[in-house]
């Protein structure tokens, strides 16, 4: 993906900000987007679908995330890239607080969009 498709996806889902990750990176994703969950990505990736959280930190699946906490993350949307159903990345988008949550239709568009960009990158 693009720089330029990035800040589209960034525009259209409304985040202030936005990053793509492929899946050997996942680990190292927080120290290259710092204030980042890779929590978050690495469950996107491992379960094979959208992740949605309206806020990260009362999220019982996230917030014993020692990134949830030292960052703040409250609203997230990641969706793996996959090819074939096999994740080869990920988007990860992040919305501030006060602004409209991400919802579940969210994470369904945006992993119909990841899965176009998994192809594509194949």
């Amino acid at each position: 993906m693009t720089t330029a498709e990035l800040e589209e996806i960034q525009k259209l889902y409304a985040a202030y900000r936005g990053a793509t990750v492929t899946d050997n990176e996942a680990a190292e994703f927080t120290r290259e987007f710092a204030g980042a969950s890779a929590h978050l990505v690495e469950q996107a990736i491992r379960d094979r679908r959208a992740v949605v959280t309206t806020n990260a930190e009362v999220d019982p699946r996230f917030r014993e995330a020692v990134s949830v906490a030292q960052y703040d993350i409250r609203a997230v949307l990641c969706a793996p890239d996959r090819w074939q159903g096999v994740p080869t990345g990920a988007v990860y988008l992040e919305r501030t607080i006060g602004t409209q949550p991400f919802t579940d239709e969210d994470g369904s568009s945006l992993q119909d969009l990841a899965d176009l960009f998994g192809v594509a990158e194949m």
